[in-house]
């Protein structure tokens, strides 16, 4: 039994890489493959994350992120993040 009382049917495999820059900056890329055993789908997602601090306690990122596969959640997207 899962949590709710229904059972767990998904699997998944992720995938965080991070590499340091020049310049107090870095670059991610994050990969998500879950599989759905009940409906035996692979919605997977990758995402890739440069930023940088801008100050000595403030900084800021930008997100790709984009679906893959033919069970896609979502085909892409973009997003600013900050960090304080």
């Amino acid at each position: 039994m899962g949590i709710g009382g229904g059972d767990l049917s998904v699997t998944a495999a992720r995938v965080i890489a991070i590499q340091p820059l020049a310049d107090r900056r870095l670059l991610k890329f994050d990969l998500k493959v879950p599989y759905d055993w009940d409906n035996q789908l692979v919605p997977a997602e990758g995402e890739i994350q440069f930023g940088g601090y801008v100050k000595k306690k403030l900084a800021v990122y930008l997100d790709g992120k984009f679906g893959m596969g033919a069970d896609r959640l979502y085909d892409w997207g973009v997003g600013l993040r900050f960090s304080y």
